[in-house]
């Protein structure tokens, strides 16, 4: 038996995929075992990971029909056999030290969670990061911590604060998952949400490494990364059912302001990711019908909200209908418009009654998208650009075009050089060639 098994989840990751394994091959901790589960990939992946097999007994491969990386997760969890577990991505980097630092914690600090510290780097720009999500230096001063050990006194306090709810920066004890049930919620857009809350809720002694062993790629067009669009409730369920389990484990009263504090806002984030579209209506709809008293959230008590801008966006989502809240967003992004910039017209030879993606973020994607939030002749189905991060919201990854119902996508860019590098990019997304669209931009 292996003293760590590695969980990986793999769809059409072919480009990344002999570089994260090749990062786990050269691990000076040498006693590991490397469970790959195939989710359906229609890439090289099948074959790649057949070579690896081949190549090192240590690696195991299984395959399923495409059904997402939290089914893929528990598939890999029921056929792991060591004492630790951990889940890692198939497009993501490690450091060849990476096991054995975690195993030197571990035989020298046992735990049933382990938090460790990584970065990010961006799959477009190549900037890297901080990941001080993954792991926050403010909360490892003494006050909360007891040589590497989380204190229990402090454990509600900073649980989902010192980290968030991203599996592959944790290790766990594989008995304290499998004697507990704790495990993916299954094809669930928050499949982390409800294993990782639980288990950092149920562990009895979680531990920290301030080591930077993993680095995050983002922005990744074939990662595993399952869009919020695609089931726009995924998030409360996972929030409902986590309560759910809380309440059955007697833990709500000790977590329930942290519980409250952290779902709520992972829940409004994905509400604005979604963007304005159908997705959005319906978790809107769901949240201000009855969603929020379904997580313990009522006007009564917002006061348990401790962030003031969140407890303002849910006061005046609790009393605003999605119409109004569409038609003040609508007001909020004219004024965003720069006044002294040029107006550009929407093309005219568009066909009525499409569906209709903007790329580009620029004076003229900025009128398209003005434009077209007002129009009565086509649908918005968001607005993209590479630049997504230093544009803000409503500016959305192009990532997330692939996994939207959409007719056209018009590039809003002046240089029909630049255009026709946009078209490319989009293509090796996987949007075809006849949905993309570019004509001159004419100003007033």
């Amino acid at each position: 038996m292996s003293r760590i098994s590695v969980v990986m989840p793999i769809y059409n990751a072919a480009e990344f995929l002999r570089e994260s394994i090749d990062d786990i091959r050269k691990q000076t901790f040498t006693d590991w075992e490397l469970i790959c589960v195939n989710d359906g990939s229609t890439d090289e992946c099948g074959q790649i990971l057949e070579e690896y097999a081949n190549a090192d007994s240590r690696i195991k491969v299984f395959s399923q029909v495409n059904q997402g990386g939290a089914v893929a997760r528990n598939l890999g969890l029921t056929k792991s056999s060591s004492d630790y577990i951990l889940f890692l991505d198939a497009d993501d980097h490690f450091e060849e030290d990476m096991f054995e630092i975690l195993i030197n914690e571990l035989d020298e600090n046992p735990t049933d969670v382990l938090i460790f510290a990584g970065d990010c780097f961006d799959y477009s720009t190549g900037k890297v990061r901080n990941g001080t999500w993954l792991l926050d230096e403010k909360y490892l001063s003494d006050e909360y911590m007891s040589g590497n050990y989380i204190k229990k006194s402090k454990k509600s306090e900073i649980l989902y604060r010192i980290t968030n709810t991203t599996v592959w920066n944790k290790v766990f004890n594989r008995y304290f998952l499998i004697n507990n049930n704790i495990m993916s919620q299954g094809a669930n857009a928050a499949d982390c949400l409800y294993m990782v809350m639980l288990a950092l809720a149920m562990a009895d002694r979680i531990s920290v490494c301030n080591k930077t062993l993993i680095h995050y790629r983002e922005n990744v067009p074939t990662g595993q990364i399952a869009n919020v669009c695609r089931n726009p409730l995924g998030s409360l369920e996972a929030a409902i059912a986590i309560r759910e389990r809380f309440q059955k484990e007697g833990l709500f009263p000790e977590y329930e302001k942290a519980y409250i504090n952290y779902v709520v806002k992972f829940i409004m984030n994905r509400l604005k990711r979604m963007g304005i579209g159908i997705a959005q209506q319906i978790l809107y709809t769901e949240l201000y019908m009855n969603g929020f008293e379904d997580i313990g959230i009522f006007p009564s008590n917002l006061e348990i909200l401790e962030d003031e801008n969140l407890r303002a966006e849910c006061h005046k989502l609790l009393y605003t209908d999605y119409i109004d809240y569409i038609y003040e967003f609508n007001n909020y992004l004219k004024k965003m418009i720069n006044p002294s910039g040029a107006i550009y017209y929407l093309p005219e030879n568009l066909p009525d009654n499409v569906k209709i993606g903007v790329y580009g973020a620029g004076n003229v994607g900025k009128s398209y998208f003005a434009y077209l939030l007002n129009s009565n002749k086509h649908t918005l189905i968001g607005w993209f650009d590479r630049k997504y991060a230093e544009c803000g919201y409503p500016v959305e990854n192009p990532t997330k075009l692939v996994d939207r119902d959409f007719d056209i996508v018009i590039i809003a860019i002046e240089m029909a050089t630049a255009a026709n590098s946009i078209k490319n990019d989009l293509i090796k997304l996987g949007v075809e060639e006849s949905k993309i669209f570019w004509a001159e931009p004419k100003a007033f």
